[in-house]
């Protein structure tokens, strides 16, 4: 058992950045411009799990994984993408239910899927979760 748990955090570890990294994204040459706006605490709490979010992913054997989500109202549903410096890759799967999110990857490396459950705490803005059921997750929004 413990053999199969470093097995898949070692995975999960690699895995981030190589499942971000088979679709890495296209960039544009043009230039834009961004307004600075102040968001207050409860403006970014009325977005609910919307928005981009950096994510800690700890106690995996090399120490703590950082990655990036974002998540898109689509309609009534949602989309969301792990993002990474190499790219992104969808998050399959991808259910909101009412402050908690689950969705899952597949990492063709390792062949394995990797799933998760995370929590939106509205009170905080943050997110807390398990990847594969043994890793601790935190998010903070990024602004």
């Amino acid at each position: 058992m413990k053999k199969c748990m470093t097995i898949l955090s070692l995975a999960l570890l690699f895995g981030l950045g190589q499942a971000c990294s088979g679709s890495k994204a296209a960039t544009s040459d043009t230039t834009s411009t961004t307004t600075s706006v102040t968001t207050t605490e409860t403006e970014m709490a009325t977005k609910g799990v919307s928005g981009e979010w950096a994510l800690s992913i700890m106690g995996t054997p090399m120490g703590t994984v950082e990655a990036g989500m974002r998540v898109e109202k689509d309609g009534d549903d949602y989309k969301a993408f792990l993002t990474s410096p190499d790219g992104e890759v969808e998050i399959k799967e991808f259910e909101v239910d009412g402050n908690t999110m689950t969705g899952e990857f597949y990492n063709e490396q390792y062949a394995m899927t990797v799933d998760f459950k995370i929590n939106y705490m509205p009170e905080k803005d943050e997110l807390e979760g398990m990847m594969l059921s043994s890793f601790d997750v935190e998010g903070k929004r990024k602004m």
